[in-house]
């Protein structure tokens, strides 16, 4: 029987792996299992219970620590450092096919520090964390999270105001929107508690985007917000050109973008995986210069132009563009004054429907592409 071990778990087997000086394939040598099999458990994941009972005596230690992920004689700043701490994961070579195992096992510990902190977070709120969660939870806070002051102002005071507020307000604040949305579904309660808190750590973009891997790619996109990965995409469906202009008097060359045609996005791997992956194509909007509630709510349909400078100094090598997160497409940039279900309405389901069957099957499956086309 496979079990779903923890995190930490695969953690410290790491650890008492690289403590003892063995390799993988060492390790997968002497408990008479496959290097690939010593690599799942680490991840944290995929380990038979009768192993946990072998790595125990292994490591000469009990079950009970292996299955908790933390030693009996292991500091809590230690056991933090071990499952919180991305620097444990950090790479300085670029991102190429070698490496992709490091990409991916700084990404889980992504995952893990954002899991950890809003599993605390509510229970910080209400003062309800023993002395050792706090501790945990101000390690985890301190290094990775900041509370967005000017989200909470604009909510409290109005837009275009900015204050600091106590921790006794940030408290209040994050218990105000979990008795709003904990009755309601996950997913609407994730994207408002994600308004809170922006996260400090490297998700590695630019590295991802130079490495022309689509499966760093892949990576890259199973960590991103819902945000990102929507403005990601929106970013790459437009391409910048050189285009000739005439004052008159004289002929020179402007940059500007258009959009990609068909027989274009065709060409583009990385579309594909892009929207394979759960990027949507968002309606554009037109853009205001100051926010409130009448032209929050109103839907200005299709146009033609987006404004997509703020990343100029990105180029496009031929993968894709990494768009940071900053988008003057208004509904991308201005999310955090949006519900979810709002959002959802932006996404324009019929253009990501559309090319979605134009990446994945007008030259793979061209029958049923056919078929989507006239139906």
């Amino acid at each position: 029987m496979k079990n779903n071990i923890s995190y930490s778990t695969g953690t410290l087997i790491e650890k008492l792996r690289k403590d003892s000086n063995l390799t993988l394939q060492k390790l997968a040598e002497a408990l008479h299992v496959s290097k690939a099999a010593i690599s799942q458990w680490e991840s944290g994941s995929g380990i038979k219970t009768e192993m946990l009972y072998e790595l125990s005596k292994f490591f000469n230690i009990s079950v009970h620590e292996l299955i908790n992920g933390k030693l009996d004689n292991e500091s809590n700043t230690d056991y933090w450092k071990r499952n919180y701490d991305l620097s444990n994961y950090e790479f300085d070579e670029n991102i190429s096919e070698n490496n992709l195992d490091k990409l991916e096992s700084y990404y889980k510990c992504i995952k893990q520090i954002k899991k950890e902190f809003y599993r605390l977070l509510p229970l910080w709120s209400e003062n309800k964390l023993t002395e050792s969660e706090l501790e945990e939870f101000n390690f985890i806070k301190d290094n990775y999270f900041t509370f967005d002051d000017s989200y909470f102002a604009a909510l409290k005071i109005g837009m275009g105001a900015f204050r600091f507020k106590s921790e006794k307000e940030e408290k209040d604040f994050v218990s105000e929107i979990y008795a709003k949305f904990q009755n309601k579904p996950e997913k609407e309660l994730d994207w408002e508690l994600s308004k809170l808190y922006g996260f400090k750590g490297d998700y590695k973009g630019d590295g991802v985007c130079k490495s022309r891997s689509t499966k760093a790619l892949e990576l890259y996109l199973s960590i991103l917000p819902q945000v990102l990965k929507d403005a990601l995409f929106m970013a790459n469906l437009e391409i910048e050109e050189e285009v000739e202009q005439s004052n008159g008097l004289s002929a020179y060359k402007q940059k500007t973008k258009r959009p990609l045609t068909d027989d274009e996005i065709e060409q583009r791997l990385f579309l594909k995986i892009m929207i394979n992956n759960g990027c949507h194509y968002m309606q554009k909007r037109k853009l205001h210069s100051y926010i409130d509630e009448e032209n929050i709510n109103m839907l200005e349909g299709t146009i033609t132009e987006c404004d997509l400078n703020a990343n100029e100094h990105f180029e496009n090598d031929g993968l894709f563009i990494d768009f940071g997160g900053h988008s003057r497409l208004d509904a991308l940039q201005n999310w955090k004054f949006y519900s979810y279900e709002e959002y959802e309405k932006m996404i324009d389901k019929k253009e990501t429907e559309r090319l979605f069957n134009l990446l994945n099957y007008k030259n793979d499956n061209p029958l049923k592409y056919y078929e989507y086309i006239t139906q």
